[in-house]
């Protein structure tokens, strides 16, 4: 069964923090999460030491002005407000190295971040962050649909979908309304006039193969068939995160699970070429990237033992 029970959210204190609230808000009524942990990073005081530890009272302060700001922010949001254990961080210093170790310190399972500005120094930040962090992340876009309820849950077979599906189930478990699609999208080996069939033949046997693919999957992960509505896609010309967003904008979904990456020994802890193309393509929708936590945990401590 997939659990989640720690969440933190980034706030940056401008006009985005209310769609993230609302997004968070939104989580917080489907999943019985047993604490909320709200960051807000600033970059290091740049005050010469003599004259802090003279006047510390230059830095102190700040936190907890900037802890009233985050507590204006929530206050706003029933669910959060409600909830008996909100808590308010500052942190210090540099995001990309600051948010995943607080990640890893608070044994986190979801971290909460809005898509912010559309230049190439955030587009960059983005996709690091996600690759240095242990925990699942959700990044809300500008907008987010009024009512979360068709799911998009790319299939590759690997754990790590396997992982995003359960997902998607538990926030189905506590939501009747809520619809999970599945999407595999396959191709045809370029070898396959060596087995004498033509191509539209071969991809039937490619599809085939798919669906018994898949049909071992949904027994491994203890899903019922029923409970997903799966499209098989034979890949054309396009990227696979092109074809995904197209699906997303056709089917009208509101929010995409993606595992981190497929099939891979590192998949847990090294971001994926498909769901960082995601990423810094036209995000316009809400995105899950669900990792392989325990995984994360222990590759991060052996690298840290190099």
């Amino acid at each position: 069964m997939y659990l989640m029970k720690k969440v933190a959210v980034v706030l940056d204190l401008n006009e985005s923090d209310a769609v993230v609230c609302d997004f968070v808000e939104r989580i917080v009524s489907r999943i019985e999460f047993s604490s909320i942990e709200f960051i807000h990073v600033v970059k290091n005081a740049e005050i010469p030491k003599d004259l802090s530890d003279k006047y510390p009272d230059l830095i102190t302060p700040l936190d907890e002005t900037i802890k009233d700001a985050v507590q204006k922010t929530i206050s706003d949001f029933t669910s959060i407000c409600c909830h008996d254990n909100v808590n308010i961080h500052v942190l210090e210093g540099d995001k990309q190295k600051e948010i995943p170790k607080f990640a890893r310190e608070h044994d986190l399972d979801l971290l909460v971040i809005d898509q912010g500005e559309e230049d190439q120094a955030h587009l960059n930040f983005l996709p690091k962050l996600t690759r240095n962090l242990t925990c699942d992340v959700a990044i809300v876009p500008a907008t987010v649909p009024e009512d979360i309820r068709q799911l998009l849950v790319p299939i590759d077979f690997s754990k790590n979908s396997g992982m995003a599906l359960q997902f998607a189930q538990l926030l189905a478990s506590v939501d009747k309304n809520i619809t999970i699609k599945g999407l595999h999208l396959y191709r045809v080996p370029n070898g396959y006039r060596k087995v004498g069939k033509t191509f539209e033949e071969f991809s039937e046997v490619v599809l085939e193969n798919a669906k018994s693919e898949y049909r071992k999957f949904l027994d491994e992960y203890d899903v019922d068939a029923d409970t997903v509505d799966m499209t098989f896609q034979l890949q054309s010309g396009d990227t696979i995160p092109t074809m995904i967003n197209r699906y997303a904008l056709s089917n009208k979904v509101d929010m995409i699970l993606i595992g981190s990456r497929g099939r891979d020994t590192l998949s847990s802890f090294v971001l994926g070429s498909m769901a960082e193309q995601l990423i810094t393509k036209e995000h316009y929708l809400p995105m899950v990237i669900v990792k392989n936590k325990g995984a994360s945990l222990k590759l991060w401590e052996a690298l840290l033992h190099l």
